[in-house]
């Protein structure tokens, strides 16, 4: 898998899926395609804290810093950043996949968060998304483990939310809605 090939080693994680009554194509068109604003839940999350929730598509998630590192035309898409967090979303770095997979500073923090679709037969597809964070040293990874309690549930709920919204719209254009 390419998120693999971005993140083999990390401390922290968590891996969710569903499956759904459409082809690899129609769930990874969706996924390119969805809006995280049509989640209340989601708009609540990011709400509480301070992200602005209009216009939630792929392409805004790239505008808060989340870089495309790697595709794979219906298979599979990995998203990362790379920062200090000494704020919320401050100190984040502008790198590119290649820098993004050799960086290793100390002091820093890297998260990659991937969709990947799986064909598992009758017409049917299997979604997983999946989030991994490394930190580069010591001092990060224990600042991580500090707040990751607080973040896995809230970052849970927004996949697993994302999920729900691949899953509704390429089971909709398989039934050609």
């Amino acid at each position: 898998m390419l998120i693999d090939d971005f993140m083999p080693d990390f401390e922290f994680g968590d891996l969710q899926k569903t499956d759904l009554k459409a082809s690899p194509e129609a769930a990874f068109r969706a996924f390119k395609t969805f809006d995280m604003a049509e989640s209340t839940t989601i708009r609540w999350l990011f709400k509480m804290r301070g992200i602005p929730t209009n216009n939630l598509a792929l392409a805004d998630l790239e505008r808060m810093n989340f870089k495309v590192l790697g595709e794979k035309q219906n298979e599979e898409l990995v998203l990362g950043l790379a920062g200090e967090f000494k704020t919320l979303m401050g100190g984040l770095l502008k790198l590119s996949p290649e820098q993004f997979r050799a960086f290793n500073n100390p002091g820093f923090i890297k998260a990659c968060w991937n969709f990947a679709v799986a064909d598992i037969g009758n017409g049917k597809s299997r979604v997983t998304t999946e989030i991994r964070i490394h930190g580069t040293d010591a001092a990060s990874v224990a600042k991580v483990k500090n707040v990751w309690g607080m973040l896995k549930t809230p970052s849970a709920m927004i996949r697993s939310e994302i999920l729900k919204l691949i899953k509704k719209r390429a089971e909709q254009e398989a039934k050609g809605k």
